[in-house]
């Protein structure tokens, strides 16, 4: 019998965090990120209450610590700037150590660290829609799950290439030059079949 948040045959449901049986109203619905699907919680509410206390008694000893370091490199920069010059040294002869110590950091925050990025993928692409269009250029597509930002001129393979698939990021950061549009998928890949012109335009010139 599983005992990680598994239903028990008695309706209870035993709480992955506390391990003890609880009735099933003492979990909340929760979205699942991979699905998009409601399910219950693995985690009874009163863990996960527990959990957000805790969580934000760290956040405010780690703004108290935070404020305590500005208070003292403020008082004296000159050594402050010398202790952070050693470390970024540090960090420059030993890779091999701060790559394992990022590994490790990431590893024991993997869920937390998985969804933040998630949420700003989506935050940065939302933005870029709302700057490049939010229907398909050619088609009038107008579902966001469809919608993919085209390079006018050409040239997005090896852009991608170049610079990664994370588009939305570096456009935001060269404040959303121009030379994009927003296309749906169909069309995007129609072009790049087609010798850079979409099949919607050739039925369109031939029906004209």
């Amino acid at each position: 019998m599983k005992s990680n948040g598994s239903r028990q045959p008695n309706g209870k449901r035993i709480c992955k965090k506390c391990r003890t049986p609880r009735d099933l109203s003492d979990f909340s619905l929760i979205i699942s990120n991979r699905t998009q699907k409601q399910r219950i919680d693995r985690i009874c509410d009163e863990c996960r209450v527990n959990e957000e206390r805790i969580k934000e008694e760290k956040s405010e000893i780690r703004r108290v610590k935070a404020m305590e370091y500005a208070r003292l490199y403020r008082a004296n920069p000159e050594t402050n700037r010398t202790l952070l010059d050693k470390l970024k040294l540090s960090r420059e002869e030993k890779p091999e150590k701060y790559a394992e110590h990022r590994k490790t950091y990431y590893l024991k925050h993997k869920e937390r660290l998985q969804s933040e990025a998630k949420i700003k993928r989506f935050s940065a692409r939302m933005e870029m829609l709302k700057k490049y269009g939010m229907v398909c250029s050619c088609c009038g597509e107008s579902d966001i799950r469809f919608l993919t930002i085209d390079h006018i001129s050409g040239g997005g393979r090896q852009d991608y290439k170049n610079n990664g698939t994370h588009i939305a990021f570096r456009l935001r950061k060269q404040g959303w030059p121009n030379g994009y549009q927003t296309l749906c998928y169909n069309c995007n890949c129609g072009r790049a079949k087609n010798r850079g012109i979409c099949p919607h335009q050739e039925e369109s010139l031939e029906v004209i």
